[in-house]
């Protein structure tokens, strides 16, 4: 019978394949389109995706490696990886990161609206947490939206919430 503690390393080990595998499959898939219809490959379309599939493989695994420490030592990492973030620009990264995923279940990437208020053009925080947050907090409107459905839209709205 396996403990509380087996039963989650299993189940992240689960959910961290998942998430590492379909970059990986839309690179293969690009050098698959590329080996079979070489005569209908665009080199920077191509090399596009590739980039952002890695990219987003690398985050994976970036992450992985972050959440599978203990607690005292995810906390000194965390601590140790903020940095000051522009956020519309890290908003246009996930974005364009996602356009894989939005791709795959007919989900129009310009229907991801993220709306960040004035005050927030920088942030200090762990860039690894918060592409988590925002990746798997945007892929699964994505995921189960209608599929196919055009007026689908996700819309997030990022502001400072001042504690009393």
């Amino acid at each position: 019978m396996k403990n509380d503690s087996d039963a989650h390393n299993h189940n992240f080990l689960r959910i961290a394949a998942h998430e590492m595998r379909q970059p990986l499959l839309d690179i293969r898939n690009s050098v698959d389109k590329f080996r079979h219809f070489p005569e209908r490959f665009q080199l920077a379309a191509t090399l596009e995706k590739i980039e952002e599939a890695a990219g987003l493989a690398l985050l994976n695994v970036d992450t992985a490696l972050l959440l599978a420490q203990d607690e005292e030592d995810l906390a000194k990492s965390l601590e140790r990886s903020k940095q000051r973030i522009a956020l519309p620009k890290f908003v246009r990264s996930i974005k364009q990161m996602l356009r894989g995923l939005c791709d795959d279940h007919n989900f129009k990437n310009d229907n991801i609206d993220i709306s960040i208020s004035n005050d927030l053009d920088f942030i200090n925080v762990s860039k690894p947490l918060l592409a988590i947050v925002c990746l798997n907090a945007i892929g699964n409107s994505i995921k189960y939206s209608s599929q196919g459905f055009e007026k689908s839209w996700c819309s997030v709205r990022v502001r400072r919430i001042l504690k009393a």
